[in-house]
């Protein structure tokens, strides 16, 4: 799923987006990367707006609000439970990965924004 998100160049991918029916996200942002397995948030905080791109609407990108810190209870490579707090744009991308999980695509975050 790295390489698949790299060769896209994109920042973070859902596994569903892939085809793969699991719940399964990874993030890149250059800063931090991370690869959640069953992530759930568990606290929110702040807001963000921010204009999103995603890769399966290539070339489109639309303002979405989301929070600008989150806490998130997953799963690790190694099958660690872990919580821990994202910020900023990794706390952005996870938040959009996440969504995906639930068939939530940018556009319906903003239908008017399409």
């Amino acid at each position: 799923m790295m390489e698949t998100m790299k060769l896209s160049n994109g920042i973070g991918l859902s596994a569903i987006q892939v085809g793969k029916p699991i719940c399964i996200l990874v993030f890149d942002t250059g800063k931090d990367f991370g690869i959640l397995i069953n992530p759930k948030i568990t606290g929110v905080n702040g807001q963000a707006r921010i204009k999103e791109g995603c890769l399966s609407l290539p070339g489109k990108k639309i303002e979405v609000d989301r929070y600008s810190e989150i806490r998130v209870r997953y799963y690790n490579l190694e099958g660690r439970l872990v919580e821990k707090d994202f910020f900023d744009l990794e706390a952005i991308v996870v938040q959009h990965e996440y969504a995906h999980f639930f068939g939530i695509l940018i556009i319906d975050e903003n239908p008017n924004g399409w």
